[in-house]
């Protein structure tokens, strides 16, 4: 009877020490794998981290450049008061047209800078001049009254120099505050009246297409006459430009 009891008795110690054998391998058989999938997490990881890398946080520099101001004085260039003749051209109707500097005309426009702008503007004055075959006929002119008709400063005149020659001027000058522009060149056109005939005759000078604030031209022209008069020849102009 104590034989089969201590049978019994060590048959169970064992089954308990086989378990606890089983548990304990089992439970590093387990470790194992989780020290094994941890590896494979890793490799991943780092091979994921190596191949794009992390994003970089350099910036590329820049170089800034220094642009010039603009040009903020409106001191006006003044015109030139030495008598220069700047060109000479001849019209296809045989006409002399004399470009040049001179000083003021004696009717003046205090400069105020104007809008932008395409613009016609009548002369300032109309002037008159009697004419004829004989000398006693003719005179050297009358400029007439001024008034300001508009931003330049435009001032004509006219004289008969003999019964076969008449000397007409156009003296311009710009008192807009801006450049002024003139498409296909500066013209100025006279419009006469002489014993009931009439006659326009352009001023035309195509090299002065700009002229500054404060600048100026006169032009100047030798034409045949409209009459033979005896008479008197009235004239006034008109010129077309634009404000930049």
């Amino acid at each position: 009877m104590d034989t089969n009891r201590y049978g019994v008795l060590l048959v169970t110690v064992v089954a308990v020490l086989m378990a606890g054998i089983v548990a304990l391998l089992t439970r590093h058989s387990w470790a194992d794998k989780d020290t094994t999938k941890s590896s494979s997490r890793s490799l991943i990881a780092g091979a994921t981290t190596s191949t794009f890398g992390a994003p970089s946080t350099t910036t590329r520099s820049s170089t800034t450049v220094a642009l010039p101001l603009p040009n903020s004085s409106t001191t006006a260039r003044t015109a030139t008061t030495k008598t220069s003749t700047v060109t000479t051209i001849r019209g296809s109707s045989g006409t002399t047209v004399t470009t040049g500097t001179g000083p003021p005309p004696s009717s003046t426009t205090s400069t105020t800078k104007v809008p932008t702008g395409t613009f016609d503007q009548r002369s300032d004055n109309d002037a008159s001049f009697r004419y004829g075959p004989q000398p006693q006929d003719r005179d050297a002119g009358s400029q007439g009254p001024t008034s300001s008709k508009g931003s330049l400063t435009y001032i004509v005149r006219g004289q008969a120099d003999s019964d076969a020659s008449w000397h007409l001027t156009a003296d311009i000058r710009n008192n807009t505050g801006r450049e002024v522009r003139f498409d296909g060149g500066i013209d100025a056109v006279i419009h006469l009246l002489c014993n009931s005939k009439s006659s326009d005759q352009q001023l035309h000078n195509p090299t002065v297409t700009s002229m500054p604030a404060g600048g100026g031209v006169i032009l100047q022209a030798d034409i045949n006459p409209v009459d033979t008069g005896p008479g008197t020849c009235t004239l006034y102009g008109t010129i077309h430009y634009s404000t930049a």
